[in-house]
């Protein structure tokens, strides 16, 4: 079955998607992570819950800048709240 789907996308020259399980090891500082884990510990989260959060307003954040770097590129606006973009 991966087969057939790896050779279709070959065919419609498409980019496979690469399946991810949602698990993978991260090296930090001990510091970093005494840190996380009594900001976890704090806001009722599990350590996980903690660092998924951390990940996802990261992700989040280098979303919204690059769409507003985007959006000033091409409309040419002043850039808004004072952003300075280089």
């Amino acid at each position: 079955m991966i087969n057939e789907y790896l050779d279709d996308c070959k065919e419609r020259n498409v980019k496979y998607e690469k399946p991810y399980k949602g698990t993978f090891n991260v090296r930090i500082s001990p510091e970093l992570h005494r840190n996380i884990a009594e900001y976890a510990i704090e806001h009722g989260k599990s350590l996980n819950a903690a660092v998924e959060e951390a990940i996802g307003n990261m992700v989040g954040c280098s979303l919204i800048l690059f769409s507003i770097f985007l959006s000033v590129i091409f409309s040419k606006l002043p850039v808004p709240f004072g952003i300075s973009l280089m």
